[in-house]
């Protein structure tokens, strides 16, 4: 909101783009996203904007890897099992584009 009225002209051009995924961050797992997918495909097709989903299907498997990781909410997101989760979403969903 506060971009939308502070930079209208520089976003002018997204105000008809649909963006999801911010709420179920982590876990847009396939069955979350088939339960949303066209309801948001029609209301961009609606707005004649398009369709963007947030994914975070990267993880860190390797132990040299994860021993170089600071953060411990880090750790636990890089290292769930969300993450192959959210892969497997993605290469699961066939995207149409109209």
């Amino acid at each position: 909101w506060r971009n939308l009225n502070k930079y209208p002209e520089l976003l002018k051009p997204f105000k008809n783009n649909i963006f999801s995924g911010v709420m179920c961050s982590g876990h847009m797992f396939l069955e979350n996203v088939q339960a949303i997918l066209t309801d948001l495909e029609d209301a961009a097709d609606k707005g004649s904007g398009e369709c963007e989903i947030l994914f975070h299907p990267g993880s860190v498997l390797e132990q040299k890897d994860i021993d170089q990781i600071t953060c411990r909410d880090d750790l636990e997101f890089l290292t769930s099992d969300n993450r192959r989760k959210e892969a497997h979403a993605l290469k699961s969903l066939v995207v149409f584009n109209r």
